[in-house]
Parts: structure tokens; C-alpha cells; sequence
């Protein structure tokens, strides 16, 4: 029991601005009166946990979590309009897995996948009638295939070969 009181005191005493509990506080911003430009969580002073942030005409412009001021996890970020621009995992403030970016009509535009938030593997980006795919590898382009559609999206003629 001795030992135990002088180990205490002795963390006391080395470490006197250690605090053993968070601080946690709900955070809430606002462009004017009444138009919030974002909310969310600060745990000693630090984004946590699931936030939202605002565009300047009151739509939801992201919403996903952080972990100590970094996003985290599922993201959405949302077009002035309020469709969806794209969606995808952070990790740690980093890029990773599959990411898709839309039109502001809600259509897809891109999609693949990150590695350590750099594009990698194929990449589909659809535009009017084509599809076009693009390799890459650290965000560097390696080849492409492009296709136009023909009457319906199950038919694809091939326009160009990898190069």
C-alpha cells in the first residue's frame, strides 16, 4: 500500500498537467446570425467524432468524422446544389479505397481507388457517351482504354487500346 501511495505522488508530481479526463464540448460556427458554417465534436481542442460543415446558402457541404483534427473514415462532400460531389475513406487525413466523384445532376463522373492518397490501380471516368479508363500507379498515368456506348450501357465498342 506504501508503494502505491509513493508511485501516485510521484506521478503527481512529474506529471502535474497530465489530466487523466477529456474535454469535451459540442462546437457550433456560424457565417451570420443564423447561417452555421459548422458543427461537430472538439475533444481538448481537437475535432473528434462525426462533423458537419455548411456551404454559405445553408446546404450541407461534408459531413464525415475526424480523429484529433483529421478526417476519418466515410466522408461526403456535397455540391453548392446539394447532391452528392463525392464519397469516400480517409484514414488519418489520408485518402484510401474506393472513391466515386459526381456531376452536380447527381450522375457519376470518376470513380477508383486511393492508396495513401495517391490514385492508383483503374480509374472510370464517364463523359457524355464514352467511358474512358485510366491506369495509374502513385498518380502517375500508365495507359487508358476509351469506349463509346452504343444504343444502351451493356454494349461497348472499344476506341483505343492501352498505350
Amino acid at each position: 500500500m506504501n508503494k502505491l501511495i509513493i508511485i501516485l505522488t510521484l506521478v503527481l508530481f512529474i506529471f502535474p498537467g497530465f489530466n487523466f479526463a477529456q474535454e469535451k464540448n459540442y462546437y457550433w460556427d456560424f457565417y451570420k446570425k443564423d447561417k452555421p458554417k459548422e458543427q461537430g465534436w472538439l475533444i481538448d481542442g481537437q475535432k473528434n467524432n462525426y462533423w458537419i460543415t455548411y456551404h454559405q446558402n445553408g446546404e450541407v457541404s461534408e459531413e464525415g468524422h475526424y480523429l484529433q483534427n483529421s478526417k476519418h473514415l466515410y466522408w461526403k462532400i456535397y455540391h453548392e446544389n446539394g447532391t452528392i460531389k463525392e464519397e469516400g475513406n480517409y484514414n488519418n487525413g489520408v485518402k484510401e479505397g474506393y472513391w466515386k466523384y459526381y456531376n452536380t445532376d447527381g450522375s457519376i463522373s470518376t470513380e477508383g481507388h486511393y492508396c495513401n492518397n495517391y490514385k492508383t490501380d483503374w480509374w472510370t471516368c464517364y463523359k457524355d457517351n464514352y467511358l474512358i479508363k485510366t491506369q495509374y500507379t502513385k498518380d502517375v498515368q500508365h495507359g487508358y482504354k476509351a469506349f463509346l456506348q452504343i444504343q444502351n450501357a451493356l454494349k461497348w465498342k472499344n476506341l483505343t487500346l492501352e498505350s
